[in-house]
C-alpha cells in the first residue's frame, strides 16, 4: 500500500517536470498546450483518466459500478460536483461515500461513454429531454419515462425535485398494479434523473425568476440559460469574486433541496439505492462557468457515489 502511494506520487511530479520542461523549451500548437495544463492539473488531483482501479486510494471508476448489478436504483443528480455533495450529504441521508471518475464533462457525453449496452431491465425516468429524442439512446432501456414532459413547472422553467418525487411514486404504483395482474414478472430497476443542482436556481438565496422570464421572451434562441444568469450578474455586481460567491450560494441551495426530495423518496424504494451525478460543475475555476467542455479537472470528472445505507 505504502509502496504504491510513493510509485504513484513519483509518478506524478516526473510528470509534473516533464510538462514544464516541454512548455518551457518547445513553441506548442495553442490546442496542445491547453491539453497538456488539463493534464497537468487532473495530475496534481491524482487522477489518471480511464485508469481508476485503486479502491484502496479511495478512487473508483463509476461506468464500472453502473454498468454491474449493485443496484436496483441509481439515482443521478444533475452537474453534482463531489465537494459540494460531501459537505451537505450527511444532514439528510447516512450510506457509504466514494470519490469517483465520471466518464464525461457533460451530459451527453456521459450518457454515451457510460449506457454503452443494452438495458432491458431497467427503466429511465428522465428529467433531461435529449435521451428519449436520441433513437439511439431510447433502444438501450425497457422504457423512457419523459418526466421532463410531465412535470415541467413554466414558472421555474425546470422539473422541481417534487414534481420529480410524484412522478417516480406514481410509476411504482403502476408498476405495482401490473404485477400483481401478472403483466410484469421481471425483476426491473429503475435510474432517476434529477435536474438539480444543475441551474434553474430555485431554492435561492437570490430570485432568479425575474431573469429566467427575462430570458425566455427575449434570449431563449440566442444563448443558453446559464450563460444569460452569468452576465447578468456581471452586469449588476461588476467583480468576479462577488459572481462566483453568489453562483456558489445558488448552487449549494439548489444541491440542499434536490437532496432532501431525495430524501423523503428513497424510503419508498425496495432495494439497493445509489446516488452519483454525470458530471460536476464549475463555479469560476480556470476563469470557467458551468459545463462548456469535456475537460479533465476534477471540479467536473470527480463526482459521489452514494451507496444509501
Amino acid at each position: 500500500m505504502i509502496m504504491l502511494k510513493n510509485i504513484i506520487s513519483a509518478y506524478k511530479k516526473v510528470l509534473g517536470r516533464i510538462l514544464r520542461f516541454t512548455k518551457k523549451s518547445i513553441r506548442l500548437p495553442v490546442r496542445l498546450k491547453y491539453k497538456l495544463k488539463y493534464v497537468e492539473i487532473y495530475a496534481k488531483a491524482g487522477m489518471f483518466d480511464g485508469l481508476y482501479v485503486f479502491p484502496s486510494l479511495g478512487v473508483y471508476y463509476q461506468t464500472r459500478f453502473i454498468n454491474s448489478k449493485q443496484w436496483d436504483f441509481l439515482i443521478i443528480l444533475d452537474a453534482c460536483r463531489y465537494d459540494f455533495f460531501e459537505k451537505h450529504v450527511w444532514s439528510f441521508m447516512d450510506g457509504k461515500l466514494l470519490r469517483v471518475l465520471s466518464p464525461g464533462g457533460y451530459t451527453i457525453k456521459w450518457f454515451e461513454r457510460t449506457w454503452y449496452g443494452n438495458y432491458k431491465d431497467v427503466v429511465y425516468i428522465s428529467s433531461v429531454p435529449f435521451i428519449r429524442r436520441n433513437r439511439k439512446f431510447r433502444t438501450k432501456f425497457l422504457e423512457i419515462v419523459d418526466a421532463w414532459d410531465k412535470g415541467w413547472d413554466r414558472r421555474l422553467h425546470t422539473v422541481p425535485p417534487w414534481k420529480m418525487n410524484n412522478i417516480v411514486l406514481r410509476y411504482l404504483k403502476f408498476l405495482n398494479i401490473k404485477r400483481r395482474l401478472g403483466l410484469h414478472t421481471k425483476k426491473t430497476r429503475m435510474v432517476i434523473h434529477y435536474v438539480q443542482p444543475h441551474s434553474p436556481y430555485i431554492a435561492g438565496p437570490i430570485n432568479f425568476s425575474r431573469i429566467y422570464d427575462f430570458y425566455m421572451k427575449n434570449l431563449r434562441k440566442v444563448v443558453v440559460l446559464d450563460h444569460a444568469v452569468l452576465v447578468h450578474l456581471m452586469d449588476v455586481l461588476n467583480d468576479l469574486r462577488k459572481v462566483n460567491y453568489v453562483l456558489r450560494r445558488a448552487y449549494e441551495e439548489n444541491l440542499k433541496l434536490v437532496l432532501s426530495y431525495v430524501s423523503k423518496l428513497v424510503p419508498h424504494l425496495p432495494g439497493k439505492v445509489a446516488i452519483t451525478s454525470d458530471h460536476g460543475e464549475l463555479l469560476g475555476e480556470y476563469g470557467l462557468y458551468f459545463h462548456p467542455i469535456d475537460a479533465m479537472v476534477p471540479e467536473l470528472r470527480c463526482v459521489p457515489l452514494f451507496i444509501v445505507k
